[in-house]
């Protein structure tokens, strides 16, 4: 049971990110800097990228070792499961590179 919660949480997490990260970027274009952010408005976008770096390496890290998974799996459903969890996460890691380039470029 705790694996299909874990699945389920995996699957739903990175469709919201999915739909989040193109709302995100837009903002970031538009000048927005969140109120907690200590530095320079002008700095944010820049570390916005890089921290967008890192997260797409634990996106295409989460999508690898779930495709990895499917050849262990005991259950015959349980590899459509992993399947949907690696798709989903590299997808994010695209989203998240294609908002890393747009930031990129509005920056320049």
């Amino acid at each position: 049971m705790w694996l299909q919660i874990k699945a389920a949480i995996a699957i739903f997490g990175g469709i919201w990110v999915i739909f989040y990260t193109p709302i995100q970027t837009r903002r970031i274009i538009g000048g927005w800097v969140p109120a907690k952010f200590t530095g320079n408005a002008a700095d944010y976008p820049a570390r916005y990228v890089k921290q967008a770096t890192r997260f797409i390496w634990v996106c295409v890290g989460i999508g690898v070792v779930c495709a990895a998974m499917i050849p262990t799996e005991d259950r015959p459903s349980d590899w459509l499961t992993d399947l949907a969890i690696s798709v989903i996460w590299l997808i994010v890691a695209a989203m998240t590179y294609r908002a890393r380039r747009q930031i990129s470029a509005a920056r320049m």
